[in-house]
This record gives C-alpha cells, sequence and structure tokens, in this order.
C-alpha cells in the first residue's frame, strides 16, 4: 500500500465517517431526549439527499442555498412526524415507538420511490476537476469543502447544544426530564426540537452524499451503517458520536480498499456484534447498571 492509496482512504475515510456522525447524531439526539431509537434516520438522510437533487438539478438553485433549504425542509418535517406520529405514543410503551420508527422509514422509502421512481439519479456536481497538486496525490477542492461542511454543521449542533438557552434546556431535560419538567421546561418542545435537529443534520449528511455520487433508494442503507457509530460512541453521548463514527468509517473504507465493497456491511455488522457483547453503553456512553 503506498502512499497515494494512504491519502485517498484517508479523505474518504473522512467524509464517509462525516456522514456516518451526522446521521448517528440524529440517533443520539433523539435517543438522548425521548429514549426512543429512531430507526427512519437513513431514510430522513435519504430524503436529504433527494431534496438536495431537487433544489439544485431541478429547479436549478445554488448549491449553498439547497443545502440551506434541504436543512430546513428536513427539520421541519422532522418536527412534523414527532408531533403527528410521536407523540401521540407518549402514553404507550416505549417498545411500541420504537416499532412506529421501523414503520416510518417502510413508508418514507415507499413515498420517496413513488415520487422519484426506483431508479438512480445525479445531482448537479460542484467544483469538478479542481484539485490541489501535492505530488503523491491530487486533494479534490470539492472534498474538502464536503469536509468543511460536515465539521461545521457538527460543530454549530454541538455549540448550539452547550451554550443556547434552548440547547441547554435539552440537555437537562436529558439529565434528568422529571426535574426539568418541574422546573418549568416544555418537554415537548424539547422532544420536538430533538426531532428538528436530528433531521436538519440528516439533511446536510445527505447533501454532502448525494453531491459525491448517484443517490436512489438504497442511500438509507447507510442509516444502518451509521447505528453502529452511535452505539460504539455511546447513543447517549453526542461527542462519542463523531468518535464512533471516525472508527467506523476508516475501518470501513480501509476493508473496502483491501478486500472489496461487498466487505463494508460485514465491517459494520462485527462492530455492532462487538460493542454489543463487550461494550453495549458505549466507549462513551452512560453505563446503566441493572440488578437482579
Amino acid at each position: 500500500m503506498n502512499i497515494t492509496v494512504l491519502a485517498t482512504i484517508l479523505i474518504d475515510g473522512m467524509i464517509l465517517s462525516g456522514v456516518y456522525a451526522l446521521t448517528a447524531l440524529g440517533f443520539v439526539i433523539i435517543y438522548r431526549a425521548t429514549g426512543v431509537f429512531n430507526f427512519a434516520q437513513g431514510e430522513l438522510m435519504m430524503i436529504g439527499a433527494y431534496l438536495f437533487f431537487l433544489f439544485t438539478s431541478g429547479w436549478d438553485i445554488p448549491v449553498v442555498l439547497a443545502v440551506l433549504l434541504a436543512f430546513a425542509g428536513l427539520g421541519v418535517l422532522a418536527g412534523g412526524i414527532y408531533m403527528l406520529i410521536i407523540r401521540p405514543m407518549t402514553a404507550q410503551p416505549l417498545f411500541a415507538a420504537i416499532i412506529i420508527t421501523m414503520g416510518l422509514a417502510i413508508v418514507i422509502r415507499s413515498a420517496v420511490g413513488l415520487i422519484w421512481g426506483p431508479g438512480s439519479h445525479y445531482p448537479v456536481k460542484i467544483l469538478q476537476g479542481q484539485f490541489i497538486d501535492l505530488g503523491f496525490y491530487r486533494l479534490a477542492w470539492f472534498d474538502l469543502v464536503c469536509i468543511a461542511v460536515v465539521g461545521a454543521a457538527y460543530g454549530a449542533v454541538i455549540a448550539f447544544l452547550r451554550y443556547s438557552p434552548i440547547g441547554l434546556e435539552m440537555r437537562a431535560s436529558a439529565e434528568n426530564p422529571t426535574l426539568a419538567s418541574q422546573r418549568g421546561i416544555n418537554l415537548n418542545k424539547v422532544f420536538a426540537l430533538s426531532w428538528v435537529l436530528a433531521g436538519a443534520s440528516a439533511a446536510v449528511a445527505g447533501a454532502v452524499i448525494a453531491s459525491r455520487t448517484s443517490i436512489n433508494l438504497d442511500l438509507a442503507h447507510l442509516g444502518i451503517s451509521a447505528f453502529p457509530a452511535a452505539l460504539l460512541g455511546g447513543l447517549d453521548s453526542v461527542g462519542g458520536a463523531l468518535i464512533g463514527a471516525l472508527i467506523v468509517g476508516f475501518v470501513q473504507t480501509a476493508a473496502a480498499w483491501q478486500w472489496g465493497t461487498e466487505t463494508q456491511d460485514v465491517v459494520s455488522a462485527a462492530i455492532l456484534l462487538l460493542v454489543l457483547m463487550f461494550r453495549p453503553y458505549g466507549l462513551f456512553g452512560t453505563r446503566h447498571i441493572t440488578r437482579l
């Protein structure tokens, strides 16, 4: 393996890890707030990719504005999903809400198939043919832009959660919802906002992956690969989701170069199995001890 291959693995791994990080962030935010595993997170990311395709290739909207519109549109959609579908399940067993998200994933995929069809689509490519020549490697400007967008989006969400008044309410609700409610925090508002943030982060991930490759209904499969990243980092750790995504993304990329792309799913399944067996609360998650 020469230095050119190593550089390629590094860049591809960073971009794939970024997509996983933003998707895993949605898992973590919703789980921290509501205790629900949103198994439709991959489908939300897929909608973000299709919205980016619609805005750029269909409506000829500039790329930056298209990303912002996808960000806002999917955030509103995710918030609406909570208000119309998830909130009425509040009094029901938690397992029922999780099953609802599985059904929601099927509905979203079917709806996208009806609107855009089962075939592949090719969004507008940006910064084509523009490189930085490093001698041993031609670094595409577009790849740098993708990495910067992912980093900025993730950093913005962390800053929002850490420093904004609403973000502090979300963190307080995640720590102790009963006490937060007694202090006057509107839990329904916090829960709805967690879905909005999860949808918005998924939209950015979808726009990044759509701008690099073709999109189709199988794109939602990336959400399955992002789940091991969230679990590895810890389902209640925002920073852990990033670390988990980096590990899964780089391991998958290296495995694809070494043994072929068909091994990526095997790697994800192996990581998921190992985490569940030896550290089910993740690298940075809270350890819950149950005494029988």
